[in-house]
């Protein structure tokens, strides 16, 4: 058996989440390990975890609390006319609990260059419209949410589009869910847990 090493992609040092800063992968671009969910609604193909056209939530085994989540996400394939993608995270999740939203957060980029947030156990809500300058809806973009206490900010593209967020009552800890809608994929899932 031979090993052809991969031509490299030469990412920007600002594209690389470096695991020497305590970053660790969640997705290892082979397989769901490490997730749960169903698998049927997932592929996974060339390091891209790929949701079908409304994929059920892939939920990670491990819980975290206070977190930076970094990933990169993009529209897959074509989509109906007028059809919006866009991934949706959940961080703190524990479980489906009703209507009240079991005190965690849900974050929405979406392919119009809005980014919506719901939070806590009272439903706060929060939309940016116009995001990012000069968005450009089928490209890669690179996502950072960080979550201190229940205190949110989220950059996409290297801006900064919240800041430091009230989100309400949150649960102390909880997985971290990946969502799909109008097809997305999503690549270099990392995490870093704050201290």
């Amino acid at each position: 058996m031979k090993i052809k090493e991969l031509p490299s992609s030469n990412p920007k040092p600002a594209e690389v989440a470096d695991e020497d800063k305590g970053f660790k992968s969640l997705f290892d671009g082979l397989d769901l390990k490490g997730w749960s969910g169903d698998p049927a609604a997932w592929t996974v193909s060339g390091g891209v975890l790929r949701a079908s056209k409304d994929a059920t939530g892939l939920t990670s085994e491990r819980k975290f609390a206070g977190t930076e989540l970094v990933f990169d996400w993009r529209p897959a394939g074509k989509r109906d006319s007028g059809a919006l993608a866009h991934p949706q995270v959940a961080l703190r999740f524990a479980g489906f609990r009703g209507a009240e939203g079991s005190g965690l957060v849900y974050v929405s980029p979406g392919s119009d260059n809005r980014v919506s947030v719901t939070a806590g156990k009272e439903q706060n809500h929060k939309v940016v419209e116009n995001a990012v300058k000069d968005f450009k809806p089928d490209r890669w973009h690179r996502v950072r949410i960080t979550l201190n206490g229940n205190h949110l900010s989220v950059e996409q593209d290297g801006q900064t589009v919240i800041k430091d967020w009230v989100a309400g009552a949150l649960n102390e800890s909880g997985a971290i869910g990946l969502a799909g809608f109008g097809g997305v994929e999503f690549m270099n899932v990392f995490v870093r847990e704050s201290k």
